[in-house]
Order: C-alpha cells, then sequence, then structure tokens
C-alpha cells in the first residue's frame, strides 16, 4: 500500500487531469460565449428588492460579457 501522501498526491493529480480533459473543449468553446442576448427573468413585480437585484446583477453581466 502506497504511503498517505502519496495516494493523495495521485488522486489530486488523476482529479486534475480529469478536470482539464473536461473544462479545455468547454473553454475554446467559450470564446463566442454568448452568441445570442441573455434574458434574464424575473418573476416578481417590478419595483420590488428583487427586481433591483436582478436589474444591478443583468449590468455587471453586461459589463463582463461585453454586452450593452
Amino acid at each position: 500500500m502506497a504511503p498517505p501522501d502519496r495516494s493523495r498526491r495521485r488522486l489530486l493529480q488523476a482529479a486534475l487531469a480529469s478536470s482539464a480533459t473536461i473544462a479545455l473543449p468547454a473553454l475554446a468553446q467559450s470564446a463566442a460565449f454568448p452568441v445570442r442576448p441573455i434574458r434574464l427573468i424575473c418573476p416578481w413585480p417590478a419595483g420590488g428588492s428583487t427586481d433591483a437585484v436582478m436589474r444591478a446583477l443583468a449590468e455587471s453581466a453586461g459589463k463582463a460579457l461585453g454586452g450593452r
């Protein structure tokens, strides 16, 4: 049986390798994200606290994603 440090290192290496394998194709496609406008829907009436939070979130997301 391998010492605990060695088996932990192998587990972390395997987890990192599998994460990278999954993430790399997604990163290659993310350059064109988003392809079309994102619509946020707030199911509560305008003027409430949830509406204000959603508007702030939409503004921040637009700046971060390079939208209008």
